[in-house]
Protein backbone atom coordinates (compact mmCIF):
# COMPACT_ATOMS: atom_id res chain seq x y z
CA UNK A 1 0.00 0.00 0.00
CA UNK A 2 1.12 3.40 -0.80
CA UNK A 3 1.58 5.74 2.36
CA UNK A 4 -0.12 8.67 2.63
CA UNK A 5 2.78 10.84 3.04
CA UNK A 6 3.86 9.53 -0.75
CA UNK A 7 0.78 11.21 -1.74
CA UNK A 8 1.15 14.12 -0.75
CA UNK A 9 4.55 14.40 -1.62
CA UNK A 10 3.88 13.63 -5.31
CA UNK A 11 1.12 16.35 -5.44
CA UNK A 12 3.37 18.81 -3.79
CA UNK A 13 5.60 17.94 -6.33
CA UNK A 14 3.17 18.68 -9.44
CA UNK A 15 1.85 21.87 -7.72
CA UNK A 16 5.91 23.27 -7.68
CA UNK A 17 6.36 21.70 -11.26
CA UNK A 18 3.90 23.96 -12.15
CA UNK A 19 4.56 26.41 -10.60
CA UNK A 20 8.37 26.68 -11.74
CA UNK A 21 7.27 26.14 -15.03
CA UNK A 22 5.04 29.33 -14.93
CA UNK A 23 7.54 31.21 -13.95
CA UNK A 24 9.78 29.95 -16.27
CA UNK A 25 7.32 30.17 -19.50
CA UNK A 26 6.27 33.44 -18.17
CA UNK A 27 10.05 35.28 -17.63
CA UNK A 28 10.99 33.79 -21.47
CA UNK A 29 7.91 35.29 -22.78
CA UNK A 30 8.03 38.90 -21.35
CA UNK A 31 10.69 40.01 -23.27
CA UNK A 32 8.87 38.97 -26.66
CA UNK A 33 5.70 40.67 -25.44
CA UNK A 34 7.14 43.71 -24.20
CA UNK A 35 9.32 43.93 -27.27
CA UNK A 36 5.75 43.73 -29.11
CA UNK A 37 3.98 46.02 -27.22
CA UNK A 38 7.11 48.65 -27.72
CA UNK A 39 7.04 47.91 -31.11
CA UNK A 40 3.69 48.78 -31.16
CA UNK A 41 3.45 52.16 -29.06
CA UNK A 42 6.58 53.17 -31.42
CA UNK A 43 4.26 52.78 -34.83
CA UNK A 44 1.14 54.12 -33.02
CA UNK A 45 3.05 57.18 -32.06
CA UNK A 46 4.36 57.63 -35.70
CA UNK A 47 0.76 57.01 -37.00
CA UNK A 48 -0.94 59.77 -34.68
CA UNK A 49 2.37 61.96 -36.05
CA UNK A 50 1.73 61.36 -39.79
CA UNK A 51 -2.17 62.07 -39.08
CA UNK A 52 -1.68 65.28 -37.29
CA UNK A 53 0.35 66.54 -40.04
CA UNK A 54 -2.37 65.41 -42.91
CA UNK A 55 -5.14 66.92 -40.63
CA UNK A 56 -3.08 70.01 -40.39
CA UNK A 57 -2.23 70.19 -44.22
CA UNK A 58 -5.72 69.44 -45.08
CA UNK A 59 -6.76 72.48 -42.48
CA UNK A 60 -4.45 74.65 -44.38
CA UNK A 61 -5.87 74.01 -47.75
CA UNK A 62 -9.03 74.64 -46.51
CA UNK A 63 -8.37 78.01 -44.69
CA UNK A 64 -6.37 78.75 -48.50
CA UNK A 65 -9.68 78.11 -50.40
CA UNK A 66 -12.19 79.71 -48.01
CA UNK A 67 -10.12 82.96 -48.21
CA UNK A 68 -9.89 82.42 -51.93
CA UNK A 69 -13.18 81.85 -51.77
CA UNK A 70 -13.94 85.08 -49.84
CA UNK A 71 -11.52 87.58 -52.26
CA UNK A 72 -13.36 86.23 -55.38
CA UNK A 73 -17.18 86.74 -54.05
CA UNK A 74 -17.32 90.42 -55.27
CA UNK A 75 -16.45 89.32 -58.38
CA UNK A 76 -18.85 86.14 -58.59
CA UNK A 77 -21.94 88.14 -57.51
CA UNK A 78 -21.09 91.44 -59.13
CA UNK A 79 -24.04 92.12 -61.35
CA UNK A 80 -25.61 88.45 -61.29
CA UNK A 81 -28.91 90.19 -60.22
CA UNK A 82 -29.04 93.67 -61.81
CA UNK A 83 -32.11 95.37 -61.43
CA UNK A 84 -33.72 92.76 -60.11
CA UNK A 85 -35.85 93.29 -57.06
CA UNK A 86 -36.11 90.70 -53.92
CA UNK A 87 -37.57 90.87 -50.90
CA UNK A 88 -35.98 89.67 -47.78
CA UNK A 89 -37.46 87.73 -44.69
CA UNK A 90 -35.23 87.15 -41.67
CA UNK A 91 -37.00 84.67 -39.21
CA UNK A 92 -36.53 84.66 -35.31
CA UNK A 93 -33.41 83.67 -34.15
CA UNK A 94 -31.64 84.35 -37.35
CA UNK A 95 -28.76 85.31 -36.60
CA UNK A 96 -27.86 88.92 -37.68
CA UNK A 97 -24.47 88.77 -39.23
CA UNK A 98 -25.79 86.34 -41.69
CA UNK A 99 -28.34 88.70 -42.50
CA UNK A 100 -25.80 91.87 -43.14
CA UNK A 101 -23.72 89.73 -44.85
CA UNK A 102 -27.09 88.35 -47.57
CA UNK A 103 -28.12 91.82 -47.78
CA UNK A 104 -24.60 93.17 -48.66
CA UNK A 105 -24.27 90.28 -51.05
CA UNK A 106 -27.16 90.98 -52.55
CA UNK A 107 -26.07 94.61 -53.44
CA UNK A 108 -23.33 93.55 -54.96
CA UNK A 109 -25.23 91.42 -57.09
CA UNK A 110 -26.84 94.75 -58.57
CA UNK A 111 -30.25 93.63 -56.94
CA UNK A 112 -32.80 96.19 -55.29
CA UNK A 113 -33.81 94.95 -52.18
CA UNK A 114 -38.00 96.25 -51.74
CA UNK A 115 -38.82 95.17 -48.84
CA UNK A 116 -36.42 94.21 -45.36
CA UNK A 117 -38.61 92.24 -43.21
CA UNK A 118 -37.96 90.60 -39.59
CA UNK A 119 -40.27 88.84 -37.84
CA UNK A 120 -40.32 88.35 -34.52
CA UNK A 121 -40.97 85.38 -32.21
CA UNK A 122 -44.40 85.64 -31.84
CA UNK A 123 -45.13 84.67 -35.54
CA UNK A 124 -44.94 81.26 -34.28
CA UNK A 125 -45.25 81.61 -30.54
CA UNK A 126 -48.21 79.21 -29.87
CA UNK A 127 -49.07 81.40 -26.93
CA UNK A 128 -50.12 84.10 -29.49
CA UNK A 129 -51.80 81.41 -32.15
CA UNK A 130 -55.31 83.35 -30.99
CA UNK A 131 -54.04 86.65 -32.02
CA UNK A 132 -52.24 86.01 -35.78
CA UNK A 133 -55.29 84.19 -36.38
CA UNK A 134 -57.65 87.20 -35.63
CA UNK A 135 -55.51 89.88 -37.05
CA UNK A 136 -55.05 87.67 -40.62
CA UNK A 137 -58.91 86.94 -40.73
CA UNK A 138 -59.12 90.83 -40.37
CA UNK A 139 -56.14 91.54 -43.35
CA UNK A 140 -57.55 89.31 -45.48
CA UNK A 141 -56.93 90.85 -48.86
CA UNK A 142 -59.12 90.83 -52.14
CA UNK A 143 -58.16 89.07 -54.74
CA UNK A 144 -55.25 88.27 -53.59
CA UNK A 145 -56.00 84.30 -54.61
CA UNK A 146 -55.39 83.35 -51.24
CA UNK A 147 -56.27 79.47 -49.83
CA UNK A 148 -60.18 79.46 -48.95
CA UNK A 149 -61.04 78.47 -45.58
CA UNK A 150 -57.78 79.04 -44.76
CA UNK A 151 -56.99 80.37 -40.95
CA UNK A 152 -54.87 81.11 -38.48
CA UNK A 153 -50.74 80.66 -39.38
CA UNK A 154 -51.38 79.45 -42.60
CA UNK A 155 -53.16 82.27 -43.60
CA UNK A 156 -50.94 84.97 -42.44
CA UNK A 157 -48.15 83.13 -44.19
CA UNK A 158 -50.41 83.17 -47.72
CA UNK A 159 -50.91 87.04 -46.99
CA UNK A 160 -47.64 88.02 -46.29
CA UNK A 161 -46.06 85.88 -49.10
CA UNK A 162 -48.95 87.65 -51.59
CA UNK A 163 -47.64 91.48 -50.19
CA UNK A 164 -44.31 90.59 -50.92
CA UNK A 165 -43.95 88.59 -53.85
CA UNK A 166 -45.28 88.13 -57.24
CA UNK A 167 -44.00 86.70 -60.49
CA UNK A 168 -43.81 89.10 -63.36
CA UNK A 169 -46.87 89.38 -65.43
CA UNK A 170 -49.19 88.12 -62.95
CA UNK A 171 -51.93 90.32 -61.28
CA UNK A 172 -50.30 92.63 -58.88
CA UNK A 173 -51.40 93.53 -55.15
CA UNK A 174 -52.55 97.01 -54.85
CA UNK A 175 -50.03 99.28 -53.15
CA UNK A 176 -52.32 100.05 -50.43
CA UNK A 177 -53.19 96.92 -49.98
CA UNK A 178 -49.25 95.99 -49.19
CA UNK A 179 -48.96 98.80 -47.01
CA UNK A 180 -52.21 97.66 -45.02
CA UNK A 181 -51.21 94.29 -44.50
CA UNK A 182 -47.61 94.74 -43.47
CA UNK A 183 -48.99 97.84 -41.17
CA UNK A 184 -51.02 95.39 -38.99
CA UNK A 185 -48.67 92.50 -38.46
CA UNK A 186 -46.15 95.09 -37.66
CA UNK A 187 -48.88 96.77 -35.14
CA UNK A 188 -50.13 93.43 -34.12
CA UNK A 189 -46.37 92.79 -33.11
CA UNK A 190 -45.42 89.74 -35.37
CA UNK A 191 -43.07 91.55 -37.87
CA UNK A 192 -41.20 94.69 -38.47
CA UNK A 193 -40.43 96.26 -41.81
CA UNK A 194 -37.65 98.33 -43.33
CA UNK A 195 -37.36 99.13 -47.16
CA UNK A 196 -40.04 100.72 -49.47
CA UNK A 197 -42.99 98.02 -49.61
CA UNK A 198 -44.90 99.86 -52.23
CA UNK A 199 -44.62 96.80 -54.80
CA UNK A 200 -43.96 92.88 -54.70
CA UNK A 201 -40.44 91.58 -55.76
CA UNK A 202 -40.31 88.33 -58.04
CA UNK A 203 -37.77 87.38 -55.69
CA UNK A 204 -37.50 85.99 -52.42
CA UNK A 205 -35.17 85.35 -49.60
CA UNK A 206 -35.69 83.85 -45.89
CA UNK A 207 -32.74 83.80 -43.80
CA UNK A 208 -33.50 81.41 -41.08
CA UNK A 209 -32.01 80.57 -37.60
CA UNK A 210 -29.52 77.67 -36.57
CA UNK A 211 -31.09 74.29 -35.59
CA UNK A 212 -33.01 74.87 -31.97
CA UNK A 213 -30.17 72.97 -29.44
CA UNK A 214 -33.96 71.04 -27.53
CA UNK A 215 -36.80 70.80 -29.09
CA UNK A 216 -40.40 72.27 -28.03
CA UNK A 217 -43.78 73.32 -28.87
CA UNK A 218 -42.58 76.76 -29.93
CA UNK A 219 -39.36 75.60 -32.01
CA UNK A 220 -41.12 73.24 -33.58
CA UNK A 221 -44.37 75.43 -34.67
CA UNK A 222 -41.24 77.83 -35.68
CA UNK A 223 -39.61 75.28 -38.41
CA UNK A 224 -43.34 74.21 -39.37
CA UNK A 225 -44.44 77.79 -39.86
CA UNK A 226 -41.33 78.91 -41.95
CA UNK A 227 -41.38 75.81 -44.21
CA UNK A 228 -44.76 76.65 -44.83
CA UNK A 229 -44.47 80.44 -45.47
CA UNK A 230 -41.17 79.21 -48.01
CA UNK A 231 -43.57 77.43 -49.92
CA UNK A 232 -45.94 80.03 -50.16
CA UNK A 233 -43.30 82.35 -51.41
CA UNK A 234 -41.81 80.26 -53.83
CA UNK A 235 -45.48 79.64 -55.22
CA UNK A 236 -45.94 83.15 -55.72
CA UNK A 237 -42.72 84.63 -56.83
CA UNK A 238 -40.53 83.74 -59.71
CA UNK A 239 -38.06 82.18 -57.44
CA UNK A 240 -37.28 81.66 -53.74
CA UNK A 241 -34.04 80.57 -51.42
CA UNK A 242 -34.35 79.44 -47.98
CA UNK A 243 -30.67 80.15 -46.58
CA UNK A 244 -29.21 79.72 -43.29
CA UNK A 245 -26.46 78.96 -41.38
CA UNK A 246 -25.17 74.71 -41.96
CA UNK A 247 -26.33 74.46 -38.11
CA UNK A 248 -29.49 74.93 -39.86
CA UNK A 249 -29.35 71.60 -41.67
CA UNK A 250 -29.12 69.63 -38.31
CA UNK A 251 -32.56 68.02 -36.51
CA UNK A 252 -34.98 70.42 -35.87
CA UNK A 253 -33.76 73.02 -38.27
CA UNK A 254 -35.52 74.59 -40.54
CA UNK A 255 -33.81 73.49 -43.71
CA UNK A 256 -33.27 70.28 -42.72
CA UNK A 257 -36.84 70.45 -42.15
CA UNK A 258 -37.15 71.96 -45.78
CA UNK A 259 -35.21 69.36 -47.93
CA UNK A 260 -37.57 66.57 -46.38
CA UNK A 261 -40.71 68.22 -47.77
CA UNK A 262 -41.21 67.26 -51.40
CA UNK A 263 -43.71 70.04 -51.93
CA UNK A 264 -41.32 72.61 -50.98
CA UNK A 265 -38.57 71.39 -52.98
CA UNK A 266 -40.63 71.92 -56.43
CA UNK A 267 -40.66 75.40 -55.49
CA UNK A 268 -38.04 76.62 -53.80
CA UNK A 269 -34.23 76.27 -53.15
CA UNK A 270 -32.22 75.85 -50.39
CA UNK A 271 -28.69 76.74 -49.39
CA UNK A 272 -26.65 76.29 -46.35
CA UNK A 273 -23.68 77.53 -44.94
CA UNK A 274 -24.71 81.14 -45.88
CA UNK A 275 -22.52 82.22 -42.74
CA UNK A 276 -19.43 81.98 -45.56
CA UNK A 277 -18.68 83.30 -48.49
CA UNK A 278 -19.48 80.21 -50.65
CA UNK A 279 -23.04 79.87 -49.22
CA UNK A 280 -23.42 83.87 -50.02
CA UNK A 281 -22.36 83.07 -53.43
CA UNK A 282 -24.89 79.98 -53.46
CA UNK A 283 -27.77 82.39 -52.60
CA UNK A 284 -26.97 84.80 -55.42
CA UNK A 285 -26.29 82.29 -58.10
CA UNK A 286 -29.66 79.96 -56.55
CA UNK A 287 -31.66 83.14 -57.21
CA UNK A 288 -30.42 83.80 -60.89
CA UNK A 289 -31.25 80.05 -61.59
CA UNK A 290 -34.81 80.62 -60.02
CA UNK A 291 -35.55 83.14 -62.89
CA UNK A 292 -34.60 80.30 -65.36
CA UNK A 293 -36.68 77.35 -63.45
CA UNK A 294 -34.59 76.07 -61.38
CA UNK A 295 -34.30 74.93 -58.18
CA UNK A 296 -31.90 72.76 -55.57
CA UNK A 297 -30.40 72.35 -52.13
CA UNK A 298 -26.81 73.88 -52.45
CA UNK A 299 -24.61 73.80 -49.69
CA UNK A 300 -22.18 71.99 -47.80
CA UNK A 301 -24.77 70.39 -45.09
CA UNK A 302 -26.45 67.42 -45.19
CA UNK A 303 -28.98 67.19 -48.11
CA UNK A 304 -27.18 69.59 -50.16
CA UNK A 305 -26.85 68.20 -54.12
CA UNK A 306 -23.95 70.53 -54.77
CA UNK A 307 -21.98 73.48 -53.03
CA UNK A 308 -23.11 75.56 -55.85
CA UNK A 309 -25.92 75.74 -58.30
CA UNK A 310 -24.91 75.86 -62.14
CA UNK A 311 -24.40 78.47 -64.13
CA UNK A 312 -27.37 80.10 -66.07
CA UNK A 313 -27.16 82.63 -68.53
CA UNK A 314 -27.69 86.25 -67.31
CA UNK A 315 -31.11 87.54 -66.77
CA UNK A 316 -32.40 90.56 -67.60
CA UNK A 317 -33.74 93.22 -65.34
CA UNK A 318 -37.35 92.98 -63.81
CA UNK A 319 -39.55 95.97 -64.79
Amino acid sequence: MIDFRYHLVSVIAIFLALAIGIVVGTTALNGAVLTDVKNQVTRLSSDKVDQRQAIDTLQERVGDQMAFITRAEPALERNQLAGQRVAVIAAPGAPADVGSGLLAALQRAGAVVTTDVRLSPSWADPKDATSLDDLATRLVLPDAGLPANSTGAELAAAELAAVLVGKPGGRPVAADAIQTTLAGFQQGGFLSVSGTPGAQAPLAVLIVPPAPKSSDDTTAALATRLVDLATRLGQRAAGAVVAGPETATASGGVLAAARSDRDFQRVASTVDSVENAAGRVATVLALRGALSGKSGAFGFGPGAAAPLPSPVASPSPSR
